[in-house]
């Protein structure tokens, strides 16, 4: 009988599909290579994952543990499974509300008329604004790509690129010396 105490590290793939409010499992397999389940045999504790003396995170909580022992095959193994689920508040403050704030803020380039003189300039803005705040942001964002709200933020700076591109059109339309054709103010009025 031999109780060890060692620190381990461990790493799991995870799936960002649903960042930030994802959950992951990840299960920490221990298995002794080096001799068959009749010479070393590997049993769980009737208590399973003992959590009392671990940190809290805030970033990460855990949902749900679970502990299993797999006597098929000539190894002894024992699989323990975390279930943890991210503390969204910090992203859903931080960045999200701002990303549909100025999300929102592009919708408003057509509402100015095209005599004031500003639309240009506010459109430019505004998408400025989204490129330098998604420039601050990206080190909080996870580093794969696959998340949908990763496809979020490049649906809104395309909407960015459509909106400036629309306006210059638009105002150029608005200042053009003859008559603007059908099809054009056809265009414009969807």
């Amino acid at each position: 009988f031999w109780q060890p105490f060692e620190v381990f590290e461990s790493k799991c793939t995870i799936d960002i599909t649903h960042f930030p409010f994802d959950q992951q499992t990840c299960d920490l397999v221990f298995v002794v290579w080096s001799y068959f389940i009749d010479d070393v045999n590997v049993t769980k504790g009737s208590n399973g994952i003992e959590t009392e003396d671990m940190e809290e995170s805030a970033q990460w909580s855990i949902v749900s543990t679970s502990a299993k022992e797999d006597k098929e095959g000539t190894e002894s193994k024992v699989t323990f499974t975390l279930t943890l689920q991210r503390s969204s508040g910090y992203y859903i403050f931080n960045i999200i509300i701002p990303v549909i704030f100025l999300g929102l803020l592009n919708v408003f380039t057509y509402v100015l008329p095209a005599d004031s003189g500003e639309k240009m300039g506010y459109a430019m803005t505004v998408f400025l604004s989204f490129a330098v705040f998604l420039t601050i942001v990206s080190s909080e964002l996870p580093k794969s790509s696959g998340s949908y709200f990763g496809y979020y933020l490049m649906a809104l700076l395309g909407f960015g690129v459509i909106t400036v591109c629309v306006t210059a059109f638009e105002l150029r339309m608005h200042h053009w010396q003859s008559r603007v054709p059908n099809w054009v103010k056809t265009i414009m009025r969807c």
